[in-house]
Parts: C-alpha cells; sequence; structure tokens
C-alpha cells in the first residue's frame, strides 16, 4: 500500500468533505447536540472548505493508493482547524503523518511560531496528548460544538 501526504487540490474539496463528514457521524457527532453537529456539518461543506482554503488557510491530504484517507486543515498559519481520518483507517499513523505536514509547513511560514493550537473534540483529546498536546483548560462548548483548546509547544523543538 502506497501512502502520501500532499497539499489538498482545490477539485478534491466536495471528496474532503465527504471523508471529513463519515469520520465526523462515526467518532464525534454521538458526542455533539443537534445544534452542534449542524453547526460542525455547515463548516465543512465543499463550498466552505473551498472558501477557506483560497483564503489564508491550506490543507493537507493523505492518499493510500489513490484513495482520499485523511484530511488536516490549518487556519491562520498555526491553528488546527480540522484533522480527520477515514474511520477505517484510523490508529494507523496517518493522523500523526498529516499532523507532522502541517507543523513543517506552519514553520516555513513562520520560522518564529513557538506554537500550535487546536479546539480538540472529546474523543480527539488522547490522540492529541500523544501527538505531543497539551490542554490549556477544561472541555468548553459554544454553539453545540465541545472542544478542549490544546497547544503544542514547538520552542523546544527548536536549536
Amino acid at each position: 500500500m502506497s501512502m502520501t501526504c500532499r497539499p489538498l487540490l482545490p477539485d478534491e474539496t466536495a471528496q474532503a468533505a465527504a471523508l471529513i463528514e463519515e469520520s465526523f457521524d462515526h467518532g464525534v457527532a454521538p458526542l455533539y447536540p443537534r445544534e452542534g453537529i449542524e453547526e460542525f456539518k455547515s463548516f465543512v461543506t465543499p463550498q466552505s472548505l473551498r472558501e477557506r482554503l483560497s483564503g489564508t488557510g491550506f490543507a493537507f491530504a493523505a492518499e493510500r493508493d489513490g484513495t482520499l484517507v485523511g484530511v488536516v486543515e490549518v487556519r491562520d498559519g498555526h491553528h488546527i482547524a480540522m484533522l480527520f481520518v477515514a474511520p477505517h483507517c484510523q490508529r494507523q499513523g496517518i493522523g500523526r503523518m498529516l499532523l507532522r505536514h502541517a507543523t513543517t509547513a506552519c514553520l516555513e511560514r513562520d520560522p518564529t511560531l513557538d506554537a500550535i493550537t487546536v479546539f480538540s473534540s472529546p474523543n480527539s483529546v488522547g490522540a492529541y496528548k500523544r501527538f505531543g498536546f497539551a490542554a490549556d483548560g477544561p472541555e468548553q462548548e459554544k454553539n453545540g460544538i465541545r472542544y478542549t483548546p490544546m497547544t503544542l509547544d514547538l520552542s523546544q523543538t527548536r536549536n
């Protein structure tokens, strides 16, 4: 099986949105009230994803044998807006690979960057901790979206 990580192409936003929604429905939606589910789904439409990526945001796609299996989106040059892996491909290192590519791209854009942030869904806090993130406070909720603010300290990785 051949695995690659590359920038998400503009014509792949519909495919990426479908993967994100499938993964969300599988692991996150059961933890959210209806308001949070609707809020999230309005954020991941192909149109909204395309609009964010045409600005300052960027995304990487993980592809296995020609099939999209994961997506990471970064906004504001340092915030992981989304990191999703297809349910049947989770726990295979794909999320870690996507995060590594995103981190490298963030540092290329701003070599002085000292932290990457994420608002982790409840079911992903453990994964982000394994990736080196630390919680910045307790779980919060906004518009039905439950999340824990977390930070990856990059200052320790620089010479």
